[in-house]
């Protein structure tokens, strides 16, 4: 079986594959498809089947299998923007190369070329342990993927290329997004100058800050306080010919408008 070469391999193979959507996630998919083929395969044909094939390489290790992961991977990729099930398809490609299916063609191009041919093991799971403990590339492979995984999981990798929010490591986390006022006082943002070359509260021209030319907007006809309140005076007194509403704006700060009965 050597599990180890086979994994050492999909994590490799996960590093490369979730460089570009720069989600971590896609490695252990990959190092699952990577074994996936022997999972199902061992236990299905030398138990479940052993009295008719007794073969740990049918379904799975074809082009059959593979290909309904990569048809199943794509639906999942358009609709949930998902490249997990791509990832273990990956996996399974590479186990399926290291295994030289080609090989046998009548099971990697199954049914194609009629059915699986049986063959005869004698302990198959006893030897195939014993072979894995006693080969040294095993263990060399299984340190490694140990090393990986844990280097994957505990973040000590930097972030990946690739990756929407990814950020060199010490630098500052990045500022909350900031928003404009819904009303402009007097016919312009808190703090800036009536001609439009003032700041807006120190804030970047992005957040609503610096002159209209650097926000690139224009001049600001736009809603103010100061004319809804007009209005609503001018309607007022047009509906209450008895009553005479005045604004007082002089004495207030900019953009703070009181309404009075004058009698």
């Amino acid at each position: 079986m050597f599990i180890a070469c086979h994994l050492l391999l999909g994590l490799v193979l996960g590093l490369a594959v979730a460089r570009r959507p720069g989600d971590r996630r896609l490695i252990g998919f990959s190092a699952l498809g990577a074994v996936l083929p022997d999972l199902i395969d061992k236990p299905v044909g030398h138990i479940l089947l052993a009295e008719s094939l007794n073969s740990g390489r049918i379904f799975a290790h074809g082009l059959l299998f593979l290909a309904l992961l990569l048809v199943a991977g794509a639906v999942l990729e358009r609709r949930r923007r998902s490249f997990a099930i791509l990832a273990v398809a990956a996996g399974v490609l590479s186990h399926q190369v290291i295994d030289a299916m080609w090989a046998i063609p009548v099971t990697w191009y199954f049914p194609l070329l009629g059915p699986y041919q049986p063959y005869e093991f004698t302990d198959y799971f006893g030897n195939a342990v014993l072979a894995e403990v006693s080969s040294l590339s095993e263990w060399i492979f299984l340190i490694a993927s140990a090393a990986i995984a844990l280097a994957a999981c505990r973040g000590d990798r930097p972030d990946l290329p690739g990756r929407p929010n990814a950020r060199p490591r010490g630098s500052p986390a990045p500022s909350p997004p900031c928003r404009r006022l819904p009303l402009r006082l007097g016919g312009r943002y808190p703090g800036e100058h009536p001609d439009g070359r003032g700041r807006t509260g120190g804030l970047p021209a992005a957040c609503g800050g610096g002159s209209r030319r650097d926000r690139g907007d224009g001049p600001v006809p736009g809603l103010s306080l100061s004319g809804v309140i007009r209005q609503s005076s001018r309607f007022t007194r047009s509906m209450l010919p008895g009553t005479v509403l005045s604004t007082r704006s002089a004495a207030l700060p900019a953009g703070l408008i009181s309404m009075a009965n004058d009698p």
